[in-house]
């Protein structure tokens, strides 16, 4: 038995710039198995939902470089929809769903079969949807229970399947089809690692199955396993490990092992690792991709070496988002968002050979604006290496082509040279769904071309988790090398579903062309002669020459001319025709339609463009989009305004005007300093702020006022903010939160309340100032977190300075069941006295957020009223119990506030939810009780505190004033 070694500072050949193993083992179990359509298999189990929480993954780098590149927006962001006729999904059928976070979905394509796998199952196809096998549980043939993270690959030159997991011992389980059959006898092997590899990617090579994973901890380990032997049922493959050089220091890694899909390079030929590497990260210097090489000796393990990787230089991007939990992608109708996965070359990163070079596809996804705003895109990466060369940035581009989200992309290069890009797409309002788009071998570099098609539109939002799937998968149909099967996540139905979808790029007819672009005219200060200029392009296998190209303008007569050049397979070529064309009225749309009329033309749905052009006003001004304040909970008195001015028109302008109002309030007037060129766009923030501190929503309308502005319905645009209490939605339904909730005089046996939030602040109890007060709190589940804030300004809003209990946990460790536990809650000395809203919250595993209005996926938010009291004499307190204080919501914001059970004079302030006073009447005499009504009609809409007191006693109550 060869033994098992680790060693942390592996040795180094100087000489040759290589590093030796740091480990090496063998396989430390082997079994033959029946076959799969013989064995009595369960199917998947009926996991409880609470525990179907796969092992946490710790993604992000730390950011050491406070100024990283870009500055600005992704300088290759391919911000315009791509116009190239794009073909429909051929295969299109809803995989598995999952109940787990995440549903990682993998899945292959062979000659005549396609097998998916995710958390935690695995099912077998033929490739026109219909179920052979399954769904099982993955543990059913992999062992080591289900714990996740599968991965299903193809062997095309082997004609097997390799199917695979890890467990949680530190295992990875791999299973080798005796057959082509995917259904049939595997050979099922077991490798013990040297930590537990996390997030473990494959990839196929001539010597070896290569492989990444992550130790916990923040290493990233690359290794190869012995694939002969593994084909061939050996009991006794080898697998051995390294550490990856000049790899900066971080805390989770997405390289890759490349994967080649079709041919298999020649023997001698090192495996290619690949990874991205941002300059805000320690250590990195410029933005750029490190390729790493493995040479393997099976024969003698020890002298197997990976290489210093090479440096190639890209565009500078940017890889952070928020950090993992916190969300980054919008969806529809909630504050819920999706993380974006930073720091990761999505699965897979693929190879191929050409006949003079090699190529590498591979994907990242990226941060696209200027701001940070989290706007996530896809950059995209083809490496070249002509033979005997080294490997090269052949082209790049980021793919964001509208303010929706793309992301956890996977990407494949045809045997043309064509590359398919599908990924998951979520916005404002876009719900989670899965598209791809794609372009052609001899398209224009670093642009992808064809129109987005959608896979499967998502039909809800995923309201109760920010993470979803951590990876998709492209794979290359082995039968014609061309046509792209791909398998991801979307939501539907609250569901986290998965979609298996196929599509081609390459040709699919003999003869095939179309116009798929109009060039000129473009929207402009156009004549009554201008030039029509078209691509067409060659989608078929023949070339074609000599055949009709037409066009027509807003319905008129067709000018129809004939291409006499030829045009080859997938090229293009531009045609300008000799007939001119009137587009000479200023303000006039122009519909252009031009179309191709080859002879025989197989496929005519790609023959034709529809293009609108405007003639455009000299002067034309206007705010498309007003981006801050933004809807939220806590805002301020000095909220800035940022709007974007666009110049609609053909002229230049300079230093003009421009306006917001806020609700009906006077418009505040300032200047834009500058010049903004025709088309442009640029961002303006005014120097005047607004307040937003009341509770409510606020209409805020921007515009510009040029004189001579030839379309003045383009001027302006509104928003609706609105200022409101943060109420999260959690999920409790398992006993997470709070079933008791006991402090002073409330004594709470709660429930799970709906949507995990429980409104309770017409419970009250009185604290005195600089008191130590027992808290209990029972909880229905075990391992939970509880934090208590109280809003001691009246802001509506929990800092850090009013947490009053810090986060501690009820039964560590423990499921289901009663817990409970008792802590102080501290009132500071200086806190100021009346009442003010107490929150309480609760997550499962993980500490309590900082942020109070954290959605986090298990657990319950409640508020109570809490009245801060000097520490009085009996008699005072038995007073201020004694007394009652009741508000009567009359409407049209009059209210009448009774007060009951007692002889003094009581001073009556109304507060807003900043805190300050909007009604403040003194010496108000009470005999017995009294009835005030007070018309608050005058106020912005929102939440207010109404208090009564004295020296003697503070009663406080919370009234709404509507719109």
């Amino acid at each position: 038995m060869l033994p098992t070694f680790a060693q942390e500072n592996e040795s180094i050949d100087s000489e040759k710039d290589i590093h030796k193993p740091i480990f090496i083992s063998k396989a430390n179990s082997f079994q033959s198995t029946i076959a799969l359509r013989d064995m009595d298999l369960p199917g998947p189990k009926d996991v409880d939902v609470k525990q179907k929480t796969i092992k946490q993954k710790i993604w992000g780098h730390p950011v050491t470089n406070p100024n990283p590149k870009p500055y600005g927006s992704d300088p290759v962001w391919q911000k315009t929809e791509a116009n190239n006729y794009n073909k429909a999904p051929i295969q299109n059928w809803e995989g598995m769903t999952s109940p787990f976070f995440p549903p990682d979905p993998s899945g292959a394509v062979g000659p005549n079969h396609y097998v998916q796998m995710i958390n935690t199952s695995y099912q077998v196809f033929d490739k026109e949807g219909n179920s052979v096998f399954g769904p099982v549980d993955l543990g059913s043939l992999l062992g080591g229970g289900n714990a996740g993270d599968p991965i299903c690959m193809y062997d095309k030159d082997a004609d097997r399947w390799f199917l695979s997991q890890f467990d949680f011992n530190d295992n990875i389980i791999i299973a080798i089809s005796q057959t082509p059959d995917p259904v049939g006898e595997y050979y099922l092997y077991n490798f013990t690692m040297d930590a537990f590899p996390d997030y473990p990617k494959y990839a196929v090579w001539q010597d070896g199955y290569y492989l990444t994973a992550n130790k916990f901890g923040g290493t990233q380990r690359n290794y190869a396993l012995e694939r002969d032997k593994m084909l061939a049922g050996d009991p006794n493959p080898q697998i051995v490990g390294f550490n990856l050089p000049e790899l900066n220091e971080g805390w989770f890694f997405g390289v890759l092992p490349t994967h080649a899909a079709s041919a298999l390079p020649a023997e001698g030929t090192p495996n290619y690792f690949v990874y991205m590497q941002d300059d805000g990260w320690p250590g990195v210097g410029e933005d750029h991709i490190k390729v790493w090489e493995m040479d393997i000796d099976w024969d003698v393990i020890g002298n197997s070496t990976i290489s210093e990787p090479i440096e190639i230089p890209t565009s500078p991007f940017n890889t952070q988002f928020q950090p993992f939990g916190a969300g980054d992608v919008e969806q529809p109708g909630t504050t819920q968002k999706l993380d974006a996965f930073s720091s990761i070359v999505m699965y897979m990163a693929q190879y191929r050979e050409f006949s003079d070079y090699s190529s590498i596809v591979m994907n990242f996804a990226v941060d696209v604006d200027e701001n940070n705003n989290d706007h996530v895109g896809i950059r995209w990466v083809e490496l070249r290496k002509d033979n005997g060369g080294d490997w090269d940035l052949y082209q790049e581009g980021t793919w964001a082509p509208d303010d929706d989200h793309r992301w956890v992309g996977s990407i494949h290069m045809d045997y043309q040279g064509n590359i398919g890009l599908a990924y998951q797409v979520s916005g404002a309002e876009t719900y989670l769904s899965l598209r791809y788009t794609g372009r052609y071998a001899n398209d224009p570099l670093g642009e992808m071309t064809l129109e987005e098609e959608t896979i499967v539109d998502g039909t809800n939002s995923q309201t109760n988790a920010s993470r979803n799937g951590d990876y998709s998968q492209m794979t290359i149909d082995p039968v014609d090398d061309a046509t792209f099967w791909f398998t991801g996540e979307y939501f539907s139905n609250n569901e986290r579903k998965t979609r298996i979808a196929s599509f081609k790029i390459a040709p699919a007819f003999a003869r095939d062309i179309g116009v798929n672009a109009v060039n000129n005219p473009t929207d402009g200060i156009l004549t009554d002669a201008d030039s029509v200029k078209v691509t067409i392009f060659n989608y078929g296998v023949d070339s074609v020459f000599n055949f009709p190209v037409s066009y027509k303008v807003n319905g008129g007569p067709v000018v129809t001319e004939t291409f006499e050049d030829t045009i080859y397979s997938t090229e293009i070529a531009v045609y300008t025709f000799m007939q001119t064309a009137d587009f000479s009225t200023e303000g006039a749309d122009y519909a252009i339609k031009s179309y191709t009329g080859l002879d025989g033309d197989e496929f005519n749905p790609n023959d034709t463009t529809n293009t609108m052009v405007k003639h455009l006003f000299t002067t034309d001004m206007g705010v498309s989009n007003i981006s801050e304040p933004v809807s939220a909970s806590g805002l301020g008195n000095a909220e800035n305004v940022k709007v974007t001015i666009n110049n609609f028109g053909g002229a230049a302008q300079s230093d003009f005007n421009v306006y917001f109002a806020l609700n009906d309030d006077e418009p505040i007037e300032e200047q834009f300093v500058g010049e903004l060129g025709p088309g442009e766009s640029v961002d303006y923030t005014f120097i005047q702020t607004v307040d937003l501190s009341f509770l409510g929503t606020y209409g805020i309308t921007a515009y510009t006022s040029l004189p001579a502005d030839g379309d003045l319905l383009n001027d302006t645009t509104y928003k609706e903010v609105e200022h409101f209490i943060c109420h999260p939605v959690l999920n409790c339904t398992f006993g997470d939160g709070f079933e008791l909730f006991q402090l002073g005089t409330i004594n709470n046996p709660s429930g799970c309340e709906p949507d995990g939030f429980g409104d309770f602040t017409f419970l009250s109890t009185e604290l005195d100032t600089g008191s130590t007060n027992e808290l209990t709190v029972t909880t229905g589940y075990g391992d939970q977190n509880v934090k208590v804030w109280i809003d001691f300004n009246d802001n509506f809003s929990f800092e850090a300075d009013e947490v009053v209990v810090p986060n501690f946990v009820i039964a560590p460790g423990s499921g289901a069941g009663t817990f409970s536990e008792t802590v102080n809650l501290v009132i500071p000395g200086s806190a100021p006295l009346g009442s003010h809203i107490l929150r309480a919250k609760t997550n499962w595993q993980e500490p309590v957020p900082d942020d109070a209005c954290a959605e986090t996926t298990y657990g319950e938010t409640e508020e109570y009223t809490v009245i801060i009291v000097e520490p009085f004499v009996d008699a005072i307190n038995q007073l201020n119990n004694d007394i009652d204080f009741t508000v009567i919501t009359l409407g049209n914001g009059n209210f009448e506030f009774i007060i009951s059970g007692i002889d003094e004079k009581v001073n009556i302030e109304i507060h807003n939810s900043a805190g300050q006073k909007v009604f403040d009447e003194p010496n108000v005499f009470v005999s017995g009780s009294l009835n005030y009504k007070i018309n608050l009609s005058d106020q912005a809409a929102g939440l207010y505190l109404v208090k009564i007191g004295n020296e003697n006693f503070n009663k406080t109550e919370r009234v709404n004033v509507a719109d």
